[in-house]
């Protein structure tokens, strides 16, 4: 009786997921495996991100001397190419050097270098961390912006209605200027509305 008495139900685990898995003696094979390849990756992935800078710096002062039909003409130039061509190095370097400059006249706001080579690491497949007041908006936006020049369906996911409206809203406006549509898919929104978001450049 005083045993029975003494059982309790075993204590549950209130999060399971957080439990550390159980490691596999491979684990430190696949680690040493993949360790090579992995930094060569990242080293000629830098490399190549830090010449299409130097490139785009470069440009920059040709493209700032072009008034605002020039560097329309421009923008339509790279947009044929990038359709023509794909998102190569050397059209990646004048492409940033066109939204920058298309950003600091639109907007007033000039992509720093550090906000080049994030948008440089999201056009190649690679995932940019930055801190709060980094300028994570205005570094998607250059990918953003030459994804969709390229002429691949671009959308870019927000946590909510208020920020897909307010990045519509304010990158709207460089989008619009590069010639690019823009749509945006908020709660609610009707069957036929959303096609024609998802028609646009950008969603």
């Amino acid at each position: 009786m005083s045993a029975a008495l003494a059982w309790s139900p075993p204590a549950l685990d209130p999060f399971p997921e957080r439990r550390d898995p159980v490691a596999h003696w491979l684990d430190p094979v696949e680690t040493a495996l993949l360790a090579g390849p992995r930094a060569l990756a990242a080293a000629f992935g830098g490399r190549r991100a830090r010449r299409i800078l130097r490139a785009a710096n470069i440009a920059e002062a040709a493209t700032r001397a072009l008034d605002d039909a020039a560097l329309q003409d421009a923008i339509a130039d790279l947009r044929a190419d990038l359709r023509r061509a794909g998102l190569t190095a050397s059209l990646l370097g004048r492409g940033c050097a066109l939204v920058r400059e298309a950003a600091r006249r639109i907007l007033g706001q000039r992509h720093h270098d550090v906000q080049v080579l994030g948008a440089l690491a999201l056009l190649d497949g690679r995932l940019a961390e930055m801190d709060t007041g980094e300028g994570k908006t205005l570094t998607s936006a250059m990918a953003v912006a030459l994804a969709a020049l390229s002429g691949l369906p671009t959308h870019v996911v927000t946590v909510n209605d208020y920020l897909a409206e307010r990045d519509a809203t304010q990158m709207g406006r460089l989008y619009r200027a590069l010639g690019l549509t823009v749509g945006i898919i908020q709660h609610g929104l009707p069957p036929a509305g959303r096609a024609a978001a998802y028609a646009c450049d950008i969603t």
